[in-house]
């Protein structure tokens, strides 16, 4: 159990390390963030192939340690991606491992990566709604309302793409790595 432990948070540790060094690519080449999303990706993916807890925390983790590192995203926007990385992880993990939809396999592949990565997309922008609109008008911060979230998905829909290509083939690397079946094992 111990050992299973430390492989889960090793990785979560390098999924946090490349949550921070792909955006920082990004701002390095001018390539914009907002648009592509690259904080997402190993964000879900952690959720998904290592389970809710470990990507609630790095989905935590990435924004304020992106923002100290880089700049980006501004402070200001930090709690709030926060919550929406937060809850990707999370989602990610409760709907895939928790609920069962890694159950749903046809042909050696698992297409209930689709539905669930769909609801966790769904969930963190729906929280991500949410935090602006009490940021706005409860704490009476300059920070947006819910109608900033549809601008944001609008100009992320290139990197929302990008999502739904890339994590299910990320997520059925990782499950047919001898190291995942070690995992399975030693449960």
């Amino acid at each position: 159990m111990v050992r299973k432990q430390t492989l889960k948070l090793t990785f979560a540790a390098m999924f946090l390390a490349i949550s921070v060094l792909i955006p920082s690519l990004f701002h390095m080449f001018s390539i914009s963030g907002n648009i592509f999303l690259p904080m997402h990706i190993p964000v879900l993916v952690c959720g998904f192939w290592l389970g809710w807890q470990y990507g609630f925390a790095v989905g935590l983790a990435a924004p304020i340690i992106n923002s100290i590192v880089s700049g980006m995203p501004p402070m200001a926007k930090v709690p709030f991606m926060m919550m929406e990385l937060a809850v990707y992880g999370l989602a990610a993990g409760i709907f895939y491992i928790t609920l069962k939809f890694n159950n749903k396999r046809k042909n050696g592949f698992c297409w209930g990566i689709f539905p669930a990565l769909i609801l966790s997309l769904i969930a963190g922008r729906a929280v991500y709604a949410l935090a602006l609109t009490v940021g706005t008008y409860l704490l009476h911060i300059n920070c947006g309302t819910a109608v900033a979230v549809i601008d944001a998905t609008i100009t992320g829909i290139p990197g929302i793409l990008i999502q739904l290509v890339m994590v299910p083939m990320l997520v059925t690397l990782l499950e047919r790595m001898p190291v995942t079946r070690e995992m399975r094992r030693l449960s």
